[in-house]
């Protein structure tokens, strides 16, 4: 059944012209968005859920399943091919490879809103015909990701998180702010453009002893949103979509 199914989603989607899925061999290198470079399209050593994250566009806060091993993706794709065009694609690798089968549901649960705050956005338009700006210089890691990326990274201090737009929609920093709160958060900004920001803020999953430690936090959400983007956090009953993962498998040697 579960073969039929993964066929069935595959029939439905583009594919790559060639690909490698394999298993990760260096737990220490970690893929956070597929990085795409002419007709190359690479994720090495991705979790098995950020993958799924990107080929369904939803964020791993909402996907729900036995997940388990990370997998290195090499791809050749043609460069014209749109950002949801690659999405389609890995969805068929997955599928095919994995005979992954997965179903959405919608429900009305406990979360946020992202809206703008009292004295307006504070947000740069892209230009998707100039260069990227450069990533900030607290950034842990060199990122390289492309143009109408949203990202999450550590910065410099322990703790400290930020979320760094590369020409995306507002609709992937509320993704991302609904993988760092653990709970859905909705855009109902109003905001239609593609945008370049910089939002630097504690994590509130990492918790920390500043009595014992030499370290300064950074400002949490409800202050770096509206001082940082002009944008901030609504409590609110959402309609918020999950990902279950029904099956997956190992996928065969290459």
């Amino acid at each position: 059944m579960a073969d039929a199914q993964s066929a069935a989603q595959a029939a439905a989607h583009p594919a790559f012209e060639v690909a490698t899925l394999k298993p990760s061999a260096d737990p220490r290198i970690m893929c956070i968005v597929p990085e795409r470079n002419g007709d190359r399209f690479t994720c090495h050593g991705a979790p098995l859920i950020l993958l799924i994250a990107y080929a369904y566009n939803i964020p791993t806060s909402r996907i729900e399943g036995q997940l388990h091993g990370g997998y290195s993706v090499d791809a050749k794709i043609d460069p014209s091919a749109t950002d949801e065009q690659a999405r389609l694609m890995l969805q068929s690798l997955l599928e095919e490879r994995l005979k992954l089968v997965v179903h959405r549901e919608t429900r009305e649960v406990q979360g946020y809103t992202l809206v703008i705050a009292k004295n307006g956005p504070k947000l740069k338009d892209a230009n998707p015909s100039a260069d990227l700006p450069p990533m900030p210089n607290y950034m842990a890691v060199p990122v390289t990701e492309g143009q109408g990326q949203t990202i999450r990274v550590n910065a410099d201090g322990r703790g400290v998180s930020a979320i760094v737009g590369r020409g995306g929609p507002i609709s992937q920093l509320a993704d991302q702010l609904s993988n760092v709160l653990k709970t859905p958060v909705v855009d109902r900004t109003g905001l239609t453009g593609k945008y370049y920001f910089e939002l630097k803020f504690q994590n509130p999953a990492y918790q920390i002893s500043t009595t014992t430690e030499d370290y300064t936090p950074a400002a949490d959400l409800s202050s770096a949103l509206p001082d940082q983007l002009g944008l901030k956090l609504e409590k609110a009953k959402v309609a918020a979509e999950y990902l279950v993962v029904d099956h997956a498998e190992k996928p065969a040697a290459e």
